[in-house]
């Protein structure tokens, strides 16, 4: 932190009340990025306005089996990070859509779009 007192974040725009929000996430993570205890780290932020407004990178609870694992395990993260956020714009009487949330993997994306079993995901609990 040290040399970074005159940092911020800058924000572009106020909303209205007829305006609709336009939250934007964006989650990752790393397959055993931690060699000595085969964690993995997850990792997401949320931008509104031009500026992050919710972030969070921190190793996962438990060992992912795949790199699938690890970002579906990042993306179930991001996604209650966005129903809190969608909650808490709600009860602000603020108006938001749906939240989106990129990623980079195209397993994660077709697991997510596609929730029925699969026999290379069987260890992970739904």
């Amino acid at each position: 932190m040290r040399g970074t007192n005159d940092y911020g974040l800058c924000y572009q725009g106020r909303p209205r009340l007829d305006r609709v929000l336009d939250i934007h996430g964006f989650v990752d993570a790393d397959w055993v990025g931690d060699l000595d205890q085969r964690r993995s780290t997850s990792g997401y932020v949320f931008n509104l306005f031009g500026g992050a407004v919710s972030w969070m990178s921190e190793k996962q609870s438990v060992v992912a089996l795949s790199i699938t694992m690890s970002k579906y395990m990042a993306a179930t993260h991001a996604s209650k990070e966005a129903v809190w956020l969608q909650i808490l714009c709600s009860i602000m009487g603020l108006v938001q859509g749906a939240i989106r949330i990129d990623c980079d993997s195209q397993s994660e994306i077709f697991l997510a779009n596609n929730p029925t079993y699969h026999s290379k995901t069987k260890h992970i609990d739904v």
